[in-house]
């Protein structure tokens, strides 16, 4: 039976996130019963294929060498895919980003404010870049494609 979050956790994500990350941090192993099950599982991914938080924000960006070549082998999703991007963009307006990627965490399209694409992000948001979690670690976007699921 797998673990149970703590009770006191629950009711703050956001803390318990930080508390399991301290004590990773502290001991060197991931506690068990801070995080759900899909971001515990996510967590060891990232920790097997090497990442920590310092090598995270260090990683080389991964992109296709042939963005052109990339778009036409996924034509057919982007141009079926754009009339939701372009409604979801223009719903959320300023205040937010969409985002289509691949099945291997490839992001095939951006939509939405460019204020949310500062100077900072502008490597790792554009098309070709992969976001998969052995590249980035725990995301949504390379969380979704190994669990199957979307968030």
């Amino acid at each position: 039976m797998a673990p149970r979050l703590r009770q006191d956790l629950i009711s703050d994500p956001v803390h318990a996130a930080r508390v399991a990350r301290e004590r990773l941090q502290q001991e060197g192993e991931l506690p068990c019963g801070y995080l759900r099950d899909e971001i515990e599982a996510s967590w060891r991914r990232s920790l097997d294929a090497g990442l920590t938080n310092s090598s995270q924000s260090q990683q080389l960006i991964d992109e296709v060498n042939d963005l052109k070549g990339f778009r036409q082998q996924h034509e057919l999703l982007i141009h079926a895919a754009m009339p939701e991007i372009e409604q979801l963009a223009h719903q959320f307006g300023d205040q937010g980003l969409i985002m289509l990627a691949n099945a291997d965490a490839r992001i095939l399209a951006l939509e939405g404010s460019d204020d949310i694409i500062t100077p900072s992000r502008q490597l790792a948001l554009r098309q070709g870049v992969s976001w998969s979690e052995t590249h980035r670690g725990t995301n949504a976007i390379g969380t979704a494609v190994i669990e199957v699921v979307p968030f």
